[in-house]
C-alpha cells in the first residue's frame, strides 16, 4: 500500500470506525476482522474466534479479486504470531488493532519487515 508520509496513522485511525458496528457494540461476543483499502472499507467479516475472522476476510477478499498487496488487516482482538504471519502469506503489508499486539507478532513483523500497529484512543479497550 503506497501511503503519502504522515497521512497512515490519519487513514487508520479512521478506519478503526469500521470495527464500531452495532452487533458489535451491543454483544461484544466475537471479533470482527476487516480488509482496508486507501478509499475505504472493502471487506468486513465477524466470528467468535479471531482467527476465523480474519479467514473469513482474507478469503473473501481474495474471492473479490482484490489486491491485497494495497490493503491493510484491520482487528478488533490481539495480534497473535499466527494472525501476523496469515497477513505475511496473503500478502498484506499492514495488520491494525485496538487491542494488544503480542510479544511473538512483533518478532514476526521485525523478521519479515512487516507492520503491526495497535490504536486504542476511539474505542472502549
Amino acid at each position: 500500500m503506497k501511503w503519502e508520509r504522515g497521512s497512515q496513522y490519519a487513514e487508520t485511525e479512521r478506519a478503526l470506525d469500521y470495527l464500531n458496528v452495532e452487533e458489535y457494540e451491543r454483544a461484544h461476543g466475537y471479533h470482527i476482522a476487516a480488509i482496508v483499502g486507501k478509499d475505504g472499507l472493502i471487506v468486513r467479516r465477524y466470528d467468535v474466534g479471531r482467527h476465523n475472522a480474519v479467514d473469513k476476510a482474507i478469503g473473501a477478499a481474495l474471492l473479490m479479486g482484490v489486491d491485497l498487496s494495497r490493503t491493510f488487516l484491520l482487528l478488533s482482538g490481539r495480534i497473535s504470531r499466527g494472525i501476523a504471519m496469515k497477513c505475511v502469506r496473503a500478502g498484506i503489508p499492514l495488520v491494525v488493532s485496538k487491542a494488544a499486539i503480542l510479544d511473538s507478532a512483533i518478532k514476526v513483523c521485525e523478521k519479515k519487515w512487516f507492520g503491526c500497529s495497535v490504536l486504542c484512543n476511539k474505542c472502549s479497550c
